[in-house]
Parts: C-alpha cells; sequence; structure tokens
C-alpha cells in the first residue's frame, strides 16, 4: 500500500546506512591522526570535521525527533509535498553544486577526537533504532523531523536523508583520502 511505513523496513534501512558507517570506519581506522587532521587549504574541513558533521546531523535530527514525539502534541501525516522535498534533496545533492552545512551542524574549527565520535555516533544510531521501534506506524508516517533547508519529512524520508548525505559526504572523504596520501608523500 503506498505511503504504508513499516517499522521492519525502517530498521533494516538504518542498519544498512549503519553498515555504510561502519565500513567507512574500518577504512579510516587504519589512517594516522596527521592524515585524519590533514587540511590542504584553510577553507576544507579535515576528514575528521566531515565526519562530525555528519554524527551532528543525525544527532541533533534524533533530539529532533524525540522532542516532537514526546510533546504530546498531535503530528500531522506526511503526504505529497514531504515526497517532493525528498526528491528536491536528491537532486540537489546529484548536481555538481556546494552547499554551506547550516551553522548548527558547521564543524568549522573543531577539532574532533575520532574514538569518540566513533563511539558517539554508535551510540546515535543506537538510540535511532530503539526510537524506530517504540513509535507506532502512525507516528513513523508523520511529520516528525525538520529538515532545516527541507522542512518536514516523516521517518523513512529522515533515513533517506541520512542515507544521501551520509554519501555525498563519504565522497568527499574518500577524495580527502587520496588528496592527503598524495600530498603527505610530496
Amino acid at each position: 500500500m503506498p505511503g504504508t511505513i513499516h517499522k521492519d523496513k525502517l530498521v533494516d534501512h538504518l542498519d544498512r546506512i549503519e553498515s555504510d558507517r561502519k565500513k567507512l570506519f574500518a577504512e579510516l581506522d587504519d589512517l594516522s591522526q596527521e592524515k585524519l587532521h590533514f587540511r590542504r587549504s584553510p577553507d576544507k574541513w579535515t576528514i575528521l570535521q566531515i565526519l562530525d558533521h555528519l554524527m551532528t546531523s543525525e544527532k541533533l535530527s534524533l533530539v529532533y525527533i524525540k522532542r516532537k514525539t514526546s510533546s504530546g502534541n498531535s503530528i500531522e501525516r506526511s503526504g505529497f509535498l514531504s515526497r517532493f522535498r525528498i526528491f528536491t534533496l536528491k537532486l540537489a545533492f546529484f548536481l555538481p553544486f556546494k552547499y554551506k552545512a547550516p551553522k548548527i551542524s558547521d564543524s568549522t574549527g573543531k577539532n574532533p577526537n575520532y574514538k569518540e565520535l566513533k563511539m558517539e555516533w554508535q551510540g546515535v544510531r543506537s538510540e535511532m533504532k530503539e526510537l524506530i521501534r517504540k513509535l507506532d506506524e502512525n507516528t513513523l508516517k508523520g511529520q516528525i523531523f525538520k529538515h532545516p533547508i527541507l522542512g518536514m519529512l516523516n521517518m523513512k524520508q529522515t533515513l533517506q536523508f541520512f542515507d544521501i548525505h551520509f554519501n555525498h559526504h563519504k565522497k568527499q572523504i574518500e577524495n580527502r583520502i587520496e588528496l592527503t596520501l598524495h600530498d603527505l608523500k610530496n
């Protein structure tokens, strides 16, 4: 049935993106601190800052969803506009434009600790899974997350955002690894 959201499918989707996160960290575990903190130019984020931005985005999303779903207020069901928003997001990340991170998740100037960030992000993902299992399907279908630019999304669309956002920045991280290896050799 169109528009149906099943908890098991949401958990499976979260498990897939969690598997991608774990694979990325498995690759990064072998990098030195120098490589993780390497900055090719002052206006570019380090690998750790990119990771921090991703983790912070998801952490703040989780906080928002918890607050929204525990407020006792009715949650409006998502519809065409929410589907259009996620389509717009997919299109935006497909286009070759750069977007400035919202100030709340901007990692400029931060110096994150790799191990702490890795553990915290794993905790955020675990809490998100627990929350999905706890919420009823009607709530999960509702507009429970407010993306800073796109607006209100349901849980399925929120996970799609996490997935798209992660893959976008994963490409940046892979690029940084290549550039770092090249620049540090010279």
